[in-house]
């Protein structure tokens, strides 16, 4: 996170929330100035940055230093549902390695932010059905490539990212 005390604030209450509680809770700051450090304190851990080190940098740190099994990925700006994370956990337990749910916009009940990325060919990425309204097509497997604002990840998938062992081309949204 860096300087986003508000939207922290939301998150911390949507985890709070949840009905498949978290065992552990990591809140990696990139040099916040905005009082989110002290927002986070209540958070089981906490790793500083000491600088704005970028998003890339601050995920790798929280993946190298996290103790529990599973690993969800969340940007500060991400209020989840009560039954995320269940919903995720069954749907990894289910052979994926990995599980995202559907990213609604800010402004609207109904209209996707995102679902998950894509990548063609030439390496170019885009975020599945952004702008499109919420639709049945959006609850079934698919092949994809995690999203980094909101997933959760099987054990052990950071050991190299190989997840040679419950790897699968197929993906569940929820």
């Amino acid at each position: 996170m860096w300087n986003g005390r508000e939207l922290l604030d939301r998150l911390l209450a949507s985890l709070e929330a949840q009905t498949e509680a978290a065992t552990e809770l990591l809140v990696v700051d990139n040099g916040s100035t905005d009082g989110a450090p002290e927002l986070a304190a209540h958070a089981e851990r906490r790793d500083s940055m000491g600088r704005n080190a970028g998003f890339a940098a601050a995920v790798n740190r929280g993946i190298r230093e996290s103790r529990g099994e599973w690993i969800a990925v969340l940007n500060s700006d991400v209020e989840l549902a009560p039954d995320y994370f269940a919903k995720l956990l069954a749907a990894c337990r289910a052979d994926a390695w990995f599980a995202t749910g559907k990213i609604l916009a800010a402004e609207s009940d109904n209209r996707i932010d995102a679902t998950f990325d894509v990548l063609c060919r030439g390496g170019a990425a885009w975020r599945v059905g952004n702008g499109a309204p919420t639709a049945p097509r959006f609850r079934s497997p698919v092949p994809s490539v995690a999203p980094w604002t909101a997933a959760l990840f099987a054990p052990n998938c950071s050991n190299g990212w190989g997840c040679s062992k419950r790897a699968s081309n197929r993906t569940w949204k929820m």
